[in-house]
């Protein structure tokens, strides 16, 4: 879950903290499945980039005649209990679905989720193609797993680009019924939303219904959800607690660089936690002006290692 002040103010965001969740994209699914119904029967569940696991959590919660559940991405995750089977691999991989049909016991799967997201480069176009190409990878894996009848939901960003003829081209033939889902808590500025089949046609049988109608649009959720757009004030709440994350990042890609950038330090100088512990992190005071008397210190790459106390510290690590 992010960083930022607005991630704080965001209402999900404190929720998934407060119900468990280690991500406020566990809300999608549930209300995703809220309204479709794609949880309730399902016995063997294969989630398809589930760091760091919310969506995995609430198929062990609403899946009440849930046998497995298989969490596959390329992220190390924590525990998730016993019905859920962590796989660390590539979904592009052969021997990822080898392990995925070894940790089912050969069972074929209900329903297969893919909420991965490849990073964004801010270009519409590019992030629209890299999105539906992930899509693409997630439903040939689907085609796979997926038993006679079973359903199939990954997200898609909406656009003039993939996300069209992946609904009509790939989903439509292969899908009784195919439908594009939006949850309410994603927020509406958010190109994303989620592409469903129900009904899975397996051993080449095609659906010819799906292919040349409009493919319908579905909010996903009930009127009394929170606002995903709304951003309220912490202190507009008296009873509100501040909690830390259900589950901080393990190996994060940022850590690398947080720990070069200290070990560029002095151990004697070395006088914060990492960034993770947010109880020991330094608060750097808006008005602070480094004190031009204390001369800086600069080590072999150059860079200027900061004066003792501990404001300057704090205030060169959140450079």
């Amino acid at each position: 879950m992010g960083r930022l002040s607005r991630d704080k103010r965001d209402a999900y965001y404190r929720l998934a903290k407060e119900e468990g969740y280690r991500a406020r994209a566990a809300y999608k699914l549930v209300q995703l499945d809220g309204t479709l119904d794609l949880l309730r029967e399902a016995r063997v569940v294969v989630d398809l980039c589930a760091a760091p696991g919310g969506w995995s959590q609430v198929v062990t919660k609403e899946a009440s005649s849930l046998v497995v559940c298989v969490a596959v991405d390329l992220k190390e995750m924590a525990s998730l209990g016993p019905k859920v089977t962590m796989i660390e691999g590539d979904v592009t991989a052969e021997s990822t679905k080898l392990a995925i049909f070894e940790a089912t016991g050969g069972q074929m799967a209900d329903l297969v989720l893919c909420d991965g997201a490849p990073d964004v480069y801010g270009l519409h176009d590019m992030d629209d193609y890299m999105q539906t190409r992930l899509a693409i990878v997630a439903f040939d894996l689907a085609k796979v797993l997926l038993r006679h009848g079973g359903s199939f939901a990954t997200k898609i960003y909406r656009g003039d680009g993939g996300s069209s003829s992946f609904f009509k081209d790939i989903l439509g033939p292969n899908f009784q019924k195919v439908l594009c889902a939006k949850p309410r808590c994603s927020r509406a500025a958010s190109v994303e939303a989620f592409a469903v089949g129900i009904g899975f046609f397996k051993e080449g049988s095609k659906n010819v219904n799906n292919t040349d109608r409009m493919i319908p649009f579905v909010a996903c959720g009930s009127t009394s959800d929170l606002d995903a757009d709304s951003s309220y004030p912490l202190g507009l709440f008296a009873d509100y607690v501040l909690r830390d994350p259900v589950q901080l990042p393990i190996n994060p890609p940022h850590l690398w660089a947080d720990q070069r950038k200290r070990s560029l330090l002095p151990k004697e100088e070395i006088l914060v936690q990492p960034l993770e512990r947010r109880a020991s992190r330094l608060a750097v005071p808006r008005d602070f002006k480094p004190d031009a008397s204390v001369p800086l210190q600069r080590d072999n790459s150059g860079l200027p290692a900061p004066a003792t106390d501990a404001v300057s510290l704090a205030a060169w690590l959140t450079l």
